[in-house]
């Protein structure tokens, strides 16, 4: 089953993408803050394939990777 590691403070759109991507049956590793986020896929040696908004959150990310 393929994964995915979702990370954002909106619960309802983490909720909504997660009942999305499960209907196609991809498990879903919700996340609400940034350093969960990262705790996450450290520990669950995710791959890594971000989509940002806005070039801080790349310098903010580019510090732990």
């Amino acid at each position: 089953m393929k994964k995915v590691l979702v990370i954002d403070d909106d619960v309802l759109l983490v909720r909504l993408i997660e009942y999305n991507l499960s209907q196609v049956g991809v498990e879903v590793i919700k996340a609400y803050t940034g350093y969960e986020g990262i705790s996450l896929a450290r520990t669950r040696h995710l791959v890594k394939h971000q989509f940002r908004e806005s070039d801080d959150d790349i310098k903010w990310s580019a510090q732990f990777v």
